[in-house]
């Protein structure tokens, strides 16, 4: 296995990708190498200057190939090989950083080329995670950038370049700080390290040395490239993502009556996966597959999918034939491995737990269960919002409507699951691109929602209703769902 960090490669036995190698390898291999590292060219590290150059060169060489420097080393490496999700990331590098370098707190900025600002989510050393945002041009870390080079300081308030601002706002006393650009493969900074308050074995805080500079320079080699391909994804991501919610707007605006279907059904299939506690991976199946659970619509005739009275079984059936033409247009997207169920889960909200759904008239665990949780997110959207052929369901109705249904087309389960669902997360999802926004200002709703009472779900207005309790049909959670605001 080969390892490279800045001017330092060594070749260690092989081993699992998950393995650190043990301090035997990194003896052997420090012995068989007989490799040499000096200071980073283009750093700024007056204040860590030693008297006889030569002399700290040849102790730091020696120092950077320590056993413990390289397993260090080692350490990060490994663990920024493992990780590609960018605030995971971040972290990371934040926490083996820390350690690394024995400091005190540890910050990775990102540069936002856009809004020609650094930006940070992970600090060490804090009382919990904050955001950062710096413009480009300020402070050390924008110094680093702008430079696209290192800076050892040991005291930062002696350092004109040094904004205390964030000290001040914090109550954090900032001593020493090193600082170094973070560099993607065709040498560009995209980013800043800081570490802050290098700490004595007493735990008070001291300067960084030139052996610190040397495990940064080695750190930030790989730190940089993971960043890079981290960003490299994100961006993929953020295409993808707005692909889909483009597919979504399309099918959506075809009937301006049904305006923001997608994104409510969408947010209420979130709202009964927390609820029932799925894992992460089905969950963002489940929100895709949500926005796009309608796509197949687009095969539909506008005037049977407009149609204000009721379908003859001639135009239903044209109606069910969406779900085929949804499948069929979601299979031929190259979805990656953990999302390739996306087609099948939006296929099937229209299939009933006893088989007399349509689409293929699946039956129980024939259905997947993101497919069952559309069911119930989808009819509950539509039984609450206006149609060309009716009204909106009356609240009790709703209710009954939904337990009448448990079991035979729905999970009970998830039944249960939509009754504990607590008011006000449900009123900032019933409000979503609503087609009657006309009719009301953005400030008045959120003011409404503001006053449902915490810990409220739809079950316990329900049993309100049914016991006939009169301050029920006053819940601001009523109001919004009636339209009386």
């Amino acid at each position: 296995m080969h390892y490279a960090y800045g001017r330092l490669a060594l070749t260690l036995p092989k081993a699992a990708a998950d393995e650190t190698p043990t301090m035997h390898e990194i003896n052997n291999a420090f012995n068989a190498h007989g490799a040499h590292a000096a200071t980073p060219e283009h750093a700024d590290c007056a204040s860590c200057s030693s008297p006889d150059a030569s002399d700290a060169s040849s102790k730091s060489a020696d120092a950077i190939n320590s056993p413990e420097a390289l397993q260090a080393l080692l350490r990060v490496g490994n663990a920024l090989a493992r990780e590609t999700d960018l605030d995971l990331l971040l972290r990371t590098i934040c926490h083996e950083t820390e350690l690394a370098l024995g400091a005190d707190r540890c910050t990775v900025f990102v540069y936002d080329d856009e809004k020609k600002q650094l930006w940070s989510r992970e600090g060490t050393g804090l009382s919990g995670p904050r955001t950062i945002q710096v413009p480009a041009g300020e402070g050390l870390a924008g110094w680093v950038l702008a430079q696209n080079k290192a800076v050892n300081i040991a005291n930062a308030y002696e350092d004109e370049r040094f904004n205390a601002s964030f000290d001040r706002m914090t109550g954090y006393k900032t001593v020493s700080v090193l600082a170094m650009p973070l560099q993607d493969r065709a040498r560009r900074a995209i980013g800043v390290f800081q570490v802050l308050n290098k700490l004595s074995p007493q735990g008070t805080p001291t300067s960084f040395t030139p052996l610190d500079l040397e495990l940064l320079t080695a750190i930030s080699a790989s730190a940089g490239i993971a960043l890079e391909n981290a960003l490299l994804l994100q961006a993929k991501r953020r295409t993808f993502e707005s692909f889909i919610e483009t597919l979504a707007a399309t099918i959506d605006a075809r009937d301006p009556l049904t305006s923001g279907h997608s994104w409510r059904v969408a947010g209420y299939a979130r709202l009964l996966g927390e609820q029932l506690h799925l894992p992460s991976a089905d969950m963002e199946s489940l929100h895709f597959a949500a926005l796009l659970h309608d796509i197949g619509k687009i095969g539909i005739r506008e005037e049977v999918l407009t149609k204000a009275g009721m379908l003859t079984v001639q135009e239903y059936q044209h109606i069910q034939d969406h779900v085929s033409h949804t499948y069929n247009i979601l299979r031929r997207i190259e979805f990656e491995p953990h999302l390739r169920e996306i087609p099948r889960i939006a296929a099937t909200h229209h299939e009933r737990l006893d088989g007399s759904g349509y689409g293929e008239g699946l039956s129980g665990a024939e259905i997947p269960e993101g497919g069952l949780i559309l069911a119930i997110a989808d009819v509950f959207d539509a039984l609450t919002s206006l149609r060309h052929y009716r009204d909106r369901m009356s609240f009790l109705d709703l209710m009954g409507y939904f337990r009448s249904k448990a079991g035979t087309h729905f999970a009970p389960a998830y039944v249960n699951a939509l009754c504990q669902l607590p008011l006000q997360k449900l009123a900032q999802v019933m409000q979503l691109d609503a087609p009657y926004k006309d009719n009301y200002t953005q400030a008045s709703v959120q003011g409404l929602i503001q006053t449902m009472p915490e810990g409220v779900t739809l079950g316990d207005l329900e049993q309100q209703f049914r016991r006939a309790d009169a301050a029920a049909h006053e819940h601001p959670f009523l109001k919004l769902y009636l339209r009386q605001f």
